[in-house]
């Protein structure tokens, strides 16, 4: 018999859930587990999200094995589905040994990006050719952040998720790709601006570990739901919808990826125990996670969906065709077609193995029925058998079991291609990273180190002649009030901006103005203001500048000097100065709104922790700050 040439047609777009209709933004699903990644994948995700192991903001998570990670790749690879590998936590200089395993691992094979925070990690993936996401914990939020973190090579940011539709609009302005979080936890506070965790318990939020200690009373968070705005979010121009949740269940998954499918068409409510954020402007955030209670409450948002997939099965999105040939002194062989593969060529691809030598039949012979009921076991595969044919000669036996390794190995022979085929055959870049050398590094052979004075209120005057002191770093707000006392002193003033920007364009006048007054230099509180070429750029603690490869990045940005992060375990220099934080109360939270949820004047500005501690409260520039109890010394 010869086997006939067949063509089998992918369903249509929009028949099922992993071939939804294009022009939508992509869902993004969390990949914290195996079973996750099969239920995002199953149930119409675009894209998923995996965290390298040891360097991802969910430590937590059941990130995978050398042989997960593989697998999972692949499957995503089979459906079309994109991987992103986070790699968005801050990174010690003794640490980047085992990131480039890491990384070497994503590159090769063949991530779709890496997410990332540190600049030093950013700077030297940028090399590669990879494309890099930056991570919400850079807390870009403004357009000049966004025009920032496209200079230094990244093609898309998540977005701070404490933003308004306005500004979040005014972001996909800026000529870089933009991904908003539309659903799951809120934190507190803005992302990379969260020390409460490292200073309670040793356990840093800037590095995957945060032990939550704010889900509690006065910091607890509804869930965010931006559902019912994903039309407006797409028609703003944004990218991608990104759903929280690496730490929760494959129920969880299946259900908040099917509800983003649905919220494109139809309107999805917002469930008590969840809020849309800051994104209609009303920052009313606090409250219980109801929905977060049980792996099953997001079935809530589907009790009126009829089509969410069952993503335990696995689906079938292609035919395969079977010619089987059995000859006398010959090995069996099994030839396969498949029609409707991603990586099929003028529509099918081919395949072909063989097997033992057949044997003289006793009892029964080898029919075309036996061997189709043998082939066409493929459950578990993402196929099903749609013809075969068989050049099968009289009077041979072949068993049911080698009947059975064959449809194994063949079928395997088209999940290897997947595989081999998410290798970057235009992909040159290699992530390399050299220890700085220590003859390189700035050397400060004074045994009386100057000091910064960081205060929040204008000081005497008499405190700028101190000679111990080298800068007084005080509030942009404060200094504009002051100026024409503090003008006399600008050479020893670092003027030090709103961390958060809720209005960038007043702070850059603001800035204009001062520097026309004779103020130079600059406190970059966020990576918003190291475009800021004018000024002198001094790199602030809340830039979490943890290795030399970060100091290297800010310098060839212009900074001067830096601040290291308070969650250094030892201090160090790199290619320019480096300071530490050394007395003060250390800011835990920064939060676009306060938790007291009070006006200011009739407010205690204090909040009592759950061990009975007060935390100042502090309300300015349009957000608030909460300081740690203790003061650091």
């Amino acid at each position: 018999m010869t086997a006939d040439t067949q063509n089998y047609s992918k369903p249509v777009p929009g028949t099922q859930p992993w071939l939804r209709d294009t022009g939508y933004p992509e869902i993004l699903a969390p990949g914290g587990s195996p079973e996750g990644i099969k239920a995002a994948v199953h149930c119409g995700a675009d894209a998923v999200y995996i965290g390298a192991r040891g360097f991802s903001a969910r430590r937590k998570a059941e990130n995978f094995t050398d042989e997960q990670l593989i697998q999972a790749v692949n499957y995503c690879r089979l459906f079309g589905v994109k991987v992103y590998m986070a790699v968005n936590t801050s990174v010690f200089d003794s640490e980047f040994a085992s990131l480039k395993d890491r990384i070497d691992e994503g590159l090769r094979l063949g991530v779709d990006a890496f997410i990332v925070q540190d600049f030093g990690v950013a700077s030297l993936l940028k090399s590669t050719g990879i494309p890099l996401h930056a991570s919400t914990q850079m807390a870009v939020h403004t357009p000049k952040g966004a025009l920032l973190a496209k200079k230094l090579g990244f093609s898309r940011i998540i977005a701070a998720r404490e933003l308004t539709k306005q500004e979040l609009a005014a972001l996909c302005k800026c000529g870089i790709d933009v991904e908003v979080f539309v659903y799951g936890a809120l934190c507190r506070s803005v992302s990379g601006c969260c020390y409460m965790s490292a200073m309670f318990g040793g356990r840093s939020a800037n590095r995957g570990e945060c032990a939550s200690p704010c889900r509690t009373g006065e910091l607890a968070m509804k869930d965010l739901s931006l559902l019912p705005h994903l039309r407006q979010l797409q028609e703003m121009g944004v990218v991608s919808f990104k759903i929280e949740g690496r730490l929760r269940s494959p129920e969880y998954t299946a259900g908040a990826v099917t509800a983003c499918r649905e919220a494109l068409h139809r309107e999805i409510p917002v469930l008590p125990g969840q809020t849309d954020g800051y994104f209609t402007g009303i920052r009313d955030v606090s409250g219980r996670r109801e929905i977060a209670k049980n792996t099953d409450g997001i079935f809530g948002i589907l009790k009126n969906i009829k089509n969410c997939p069952d993503f335990t099965e696995t689906p079938k999105i292609a035919g395969i065709s079977f010619h089987l040939t059995v000859k006398t002194g010959q090995p069996i062989r099994l030839a396969a077609r498949v029609n409707g593969h991603r990586d099929s060529v003028n529509g099918h691809t081919d395949a072909e193995c063989t097997g033992a030598v057949p044997e003289i039949a006793v009892n029964k012979p080898l029919t075309v029925e036996f061997a189709r009921k043998q082939l066409s076991k493929l459950g578990g595969t993402v196929y099903t058998l749609t013809d075969l044919t068989a050049d099968i000669e009289d009077g041979l036996c072949v068993s049911a079991s080698a009947l059975n390794e064959l449809r194994r190995n063949v079928t395997e022979i088209f999940l290897n291609r997947t595989e081999d085929s998410r290798f970057r055959e235009n992909f040159t870049g290699e992530f390399r990273y050299d220890t700085p050398s220590r003859e390189n590094f700035t050397k400060n052979h004074e045994t009386n180190i100057p000091y910064r004075l960081y205060l929040r209120k204008c000081p005497d005057t008499e405190l700028f002649k101190d000679p111990r002191v080298e800068f007084i770093i005080l509030p942009l707000a404060e200094i504009c009030e002051n100026k024409d006392v503090l003008r006399d002193f600008s050479g020893k003033l670092i003027i030090a901006p709103p961390a958060f920007i809720c209005d960038e364009r007043r702070v850059l006048e603001q800035l204009k103005h001062l520097k026309s007054c004779g103020f130079r230099h600059l406190q970059c509180t966020n990576p918003a203001y190291l475009l800021s070429s004018e000024f002198i750029l001094h790199g602030d603690f809340r830039l979490n500048i943890t290795n030399r490869h970060a100091i290297t990045q800010l310098a060839a940005l212009g900074v001067t000097d830096v601040t290291l992060s308070p969650e250094v375990k030892r201090a160090f220099t790199g290619q320019i100065p480096a300071g530490i934080v050394a007395y003060g109360r250390l800011p835990l939270m920064l939060m676009r709104n306060c938790p007291k949820n009070r006006v200011c004047k009739t407010c205690d500005r204090v909040l009592t922790d759950r061990t009975g501690r007060s935390c100042p409260l502090e309300c300015e520039h349009g957000y608030t700050q909460l300081f740690n109890p203790d003061i650091l010394y």
